[in-house]
Protein backbone atom coordinates (compact mmCIF):
# COMPACT_ATOMS: atom_id res chain seq x y z
CA UNK A 1 0.00 0.00 0.00
CA UNK A 2 1.62 3.53 -0.70
CA UNK A 3 2.39 5.86 1.75
CA UNK A 4 0.27 9.07 1.36
CA UNK A 5 -0.75 10.05 4.83
CA UNK A 6 1.95 12.46 5.81
CA UNK A 7 0.97 12.04 9.33
CA UNK A 8 2.58 13.07 12.73
CA UNK A 9 4.94 10.64 14.70
CA UNK A 10 6.56 10.35 18.05
CA UNK A 11 7.83 7.79 19.95
CA UNK A 12 5.66 7.22 23.41
CA UNK A 13 7.27 7.26 26.52
CA UNK A 14 6.75 3.40 26.59
CA UNK A 15 9.42 3.40 23.94
CA UNK A 16 6.36 2.81 21.37
CA UNK A 17 5.45 4.59 18.22
CA UNK A 18 2.07 6.53 18.18
CA UNK A 19 0.88 8.57 15.14
CA UNK A 20 -1.55 11.60 15.39
CA UNK A 21 -5.28 10.91 14.59
CA UNK A 22 -6.59 13.30 12.13
CA UNK A 23 -10.21 12.83 13.37
CA UNK A 24 -9.83 13.04 17.38
CA UNK A 25 -6.23 14.96 17.20
CA UNK A 26 -4.95 12.32 19.78
CA UNK A 27 -2.14 9.82 19.94
CA UNK A 28 -2.69 6.65 18.55
CA UNK A 29 -0.42 3.71 20.21
CA UNK A 30 1.07 1.01 17.68
CA UNK A 31 2.41 -2.30 18.16
CA UNK A 32 6.05 -0.68 16.66
CA UNK A 33 7.89 -1.04 20.10
CA UNK A 34 11.19 -1.05 21.90
CA UNK A 35 12.53 2.28 20.71
CA UNK A 36 13.25 3.63 24.30
CA UNK A 37 16.28 5.33 23.40
CA UNK A 38 13.71 7.85 21.21
CA UNK A 39 11.50 8.72 24.11
CA UNK A 40 10.06 11.74 22.88
CA UNK A 41 11.27 12.18 19.41
CA UNK A 42 8.72 13.48 16.81
CA UNK A 43 9.26 13.90 13.03
CA UNK A 44 6.97 14.29 10.14
CA UNK A 45 5.85 10.79 8.60
CA UNK A 46 6.31 10.12 4.90
CA UNK A 47 9.68 10.98 4.16
CA UNK A 48 10.67 12.18 0.47
CA UNK A 49 13.51 11.84 -1.74
CA UNK A 50 14.21 15.07 -2.79
CA UNK A 51 14.29 15.45 1.52
CA UNK A 52 16.76 13.12 1.23
CA UNK A 53 18.71 14.98 -1.05
CA UNK A 54 19.93 17.65 1.02
CA UNK A 55 21.09 14.94 3.99
CA UNK A 56 22.89 12.93 1.20
CA UNK A 57 24.72 16.19 0.03
CA UNK A 58 25.80 17.04 3.55
CA UNK A 59 26.70 13.53 4.59
CA UNK A 60 29.17 13.32 1.74
CA UNK A 61 30.49 16.68 1.89
CA UNK A 62 30.88 15.80 5.80
CA UNK A 63 32.82 12.76 4.37
CA UNK A 64 34.87 14.45 2.46
CA UNK A 65 35.99 17.68 4.10
CA UNK A 66 36.34 16.75 8.09
CA UNK A 67 38.94 14.71 9.32
CA UNK A 68 37.77 14.05 12.38
CA UNK A 69 37.46 9.94 13.34
CA UNK A 70 34.71 9.91 15.66
CA UNK A 71 32.45 12.10 13.10
CA UNK A 72 33.49 9.89 9.90
CA UNK A 73 32.64 7.17 11.60
CA UNK A 74 29.61 8.23 12.35
CA UNK A 75 28.79 9.75 8.45
CA UNK A 76 30.35 6.56 7.25
CA UNK A 77 27.48 4.72 9.30
CA UNK A 78 24.66 6.90 8.22
CA UNK A 79 25.41 6.80 4.48
CA UNK A 80 25.61 3.16 4.55
CA UNK A 81 22.60 2.74 6.21
CA UNK A 82 21.02 4.39 3.81
CA UNK A 83 22.69 2.50 0.70
CA UNK A 84 21.93 -0.72 2.19
CA UNK A 85 18.41 0.46 2.67
CA UNK A 86 18.08 1.47 -0.53
CA UNK A 87 19.39 -1.77 -2.22
CA UNK A 88 17.58 -3.71 -0.07
CA UNK A 89 14.19 -1.83 -1.22
CA UNK A 90 14.67 -1.76 -5.03
CA UNK A 91 16.00 1.59 -4.82
CA UNK A 92 12.28 3.02 -2.74
CA UNK A 93 12.59 4.39 0.87
CA UNK A 94 10.53 2.18 2.89
CA UNK A 95 9.36 4.07 6.06
CA UNK A 96 9.27 2.46 9.72
CA UNK A 97 6.08 1.57 9.21
CA UNK A 98 6.43 -1.00 6.05
CA UNK A 99 4.79 0.77 3.26
CA UNK A 100 7.08 3.25 0.65
CA UNK A 101 6.81 6.76 1.01
CA UNK A 102 5.01 8.19 -1.52
CA UNK A 103 7.84 9.87 -2.69
CA UNK A 104 10.30 7.26 -2.52
CA UNK A 105 10.94 5.35 -5.58
CA UNK A 106 14.15 6.55 -6.89
CA UNK A 107 14.73 3.94 -9.92
CA UNK A 108 17.65 5.17 -12.45
CA UNK A 109 16.16 3.62 -15.59
CA UNK A 110 12.91 4.80 -15.26
CA UNK A 111 10.50 7.51 -17.09
CA UNK A 112 8.34 7.72 -14.35
CA UNK A 113 8.20 10.74 -11.93
CA UNK A 114 10.92 12.80 -12.89
CA UNK A 115 13.17 10.19 -14.55
CA UNK A 116 16.53 12.58 -14.66
CA UNK A 117 16.50 13.23 -11.19
CA UNK A 118 15.48 10.06 -10.34
CA UNK A 119 18.71 8.63 -12.07
CA UNK A 120 20.73 11.62 -10.61
CA UNK A 121 20.41 10.89 -6.80
CA UNK A 122 20.39 6.79 -7.14
CA UNK A 123 23.85 7.05 -8.91
CA UNK A 124 25.09 9.83 -6.27
CA UNK A 125 23.44 8.41 -3.29
CA UNK A 126 25.20 4.76 -3.53
CA UNK A 127 28.20 6.54 -5.10
CA UNK A 128 28.67 8.57 -2.44
CA UNK A 129 28.12 5.87 0.38
CA UNK A 130 31.01 3.85 -2.48
CA UNK A 131 33.37 6.68 -1.71
CA UNK A 132 33.00 7.50 1.78
CA UNK A 133 33.08 3.63 3.03
CA UNK A 134 35.07 1.80 0.94
CA UNK A 135 32.29 -0.68 0.79
CA UNK A 136 32.82 -3.48 -2.56
CA UNK A 137 28.81 -4.25 -2.07
CA UNK A 138 28.32 -0.64 -2.69
CA UNK A 139 30.63 0.01 -5.53
CA UNK A 140 29.12 -3.67 -7.49
CA UNK A 141 26.21 -2.32 -7.26
CA UNK A 142 26.86 1.56 -8.38
CA UNK A 143 28.94 -0.52 -11.52
CA UNK A 144 26.83 -3.50 -12.48
CA UNK A 145 23.31 -2.87 -11.59
CA UNK A 146 23.24 1.40 -11.57
CA UNK A 147 24.93 1.92 -14.61
CA UNK A 148 25.19 -2.11 -16.20
CA UNK A 149 28.52 -2.19 -17.23
CA UNK A 150 28.88 -6.18 -17.00
CA UNK A 151 25.56 -6.15 -19.49
CA UNK A 152 21.48 -6.06 -18.81
CA UNK A 153 20.71 -8.70 -16.27
CA UNK A 154 17.51 -10.54 -16.88
CA UNK A 155 14.26 -8.99 -15.29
Amino acid sequence: MEKNDNKWVRVGDNGCVQTMDPATNQWKTSTHCGLDAYRGWCWLDNVSKDEYSGHMFALGTVAALVDDPQILETVRGLLSEVARHLIKNGMEFVDWDGRRCEHGPIHALTFGDYPGFNAAMALSYIKTADMATGDPAFDNYYKNCLLQQSGKKPA
